[in-house]
């Protein structure tokens, strides 16, 4: 099995996109719309917590068709979580664990404190 890094070069001469890890989907931010229609930002953290841990190995195992089927609730509150680029994020997710269950690829060895909520 091959571990790949940011930036690896494939064997057919064409850059891979870098797989995820559980600190990319923890640390990742999005922007927040004053007005309009967005995702509620403490609904998408939860979420992607609960995805890193998945990742981490801390919690159920989490596939690529639960990250596409998972539906936010709209909210038109101030400061919301623009819905499309959260969304291309989860598509990236989603790429990536097809890629980890595939068994072509896998990340190195990862030392994740388990997150506060994780008993």
């Amino acid at each position: 099995m091959a571990i790949l890094g940011r930036g690896r070069r494939a064997p057919h001469g064409r850059y891979l996109q870098p797989l995820l890890t559980p600190y990319d989907v923890l640390d990742r931010s999005f922007a927040l719309r004053r007005i309009g229609t967005g995702y509620d930002p403490d609904e998408v953290d939860d979420f992607l917590d609960s995805v890193a841990a998945a990742m981490a190995g801390l919690a159920p195992r989490v596939t690529a068709f639960d990250i596409r089927q998972h539906e936010f609730q709209l909210t038109k509150k101030v400061n919301s979580f623009d819905c499309g680029e959260v969304d291309d994020f989860l598509e990236l997710i989603a790429k990536t664990l097809e890629v980890l269950d595939q068994g072509l690829v896998q990340h190195p060895e990862i030392d994740m404190p388990p997150p506060s909520w994780v008993e």
